[in-house]
């Protein structure tokens, strides 16, 4: 629906893709059509209900007191690359990294609903089960 579309848009793009819209930080959003409108609601609702490991946040925290939270991609032993929102990668040499730590929850945050109106909620989901 084209009301779904909008709130993709809005509050979803900057972490998935829906075919070539977006950023691929989280899982693609396309081909959902399985998934129950329970299903995709629950992880709206609650996104940290059931985490795919590759999709856990860590925050990288360097000696000069920056933060990068987003989702672990490259681990060596010069340096990590944390994949951010809107897909920017950010590589930080081990020497200046003061900690790592894994966040045990989603990089989607709790509340992207808040604020919508129940067809607006109905909207996206009609948009996510969509084939197009």
């Amino acid at each position: 629906s084209r009301a779904g579309f909008r709130i993709f848009m809005e509050r979803c793009q900057m972490c998935h893709v829906r075919g070539k819209v977006g950023n691929a930080v989280g899982p693609e959003l396309l081909g959902l059509n399985h998934r129950s409108t329970e299903d995709l609601l629950s992880n709206i609702v609650d996104p940290n209900m059931a985490i795919h490991p590759n999709y856990v946040a860590c925050t990288v925290v360097t000696k000069t007191g920056d933060r990068h939270t987003g989702l672990l991609r490259d681990e060596s032993a010069d340096a990590v690359s944390v994949l951010m929102p809107l897909g920017s990668l950010v590589t930080v040499p081990r020497d200046r990294i003061e900690s790592v730590t894994t966040l045990n929850r989603s990089l989607m945050p709790e509340g992207l609903d808040t604020g919508l109106l129940p067809q607006e909620i109905k909207g996206l989901i009609e948009f996510l089960q969509s084939r197009e």
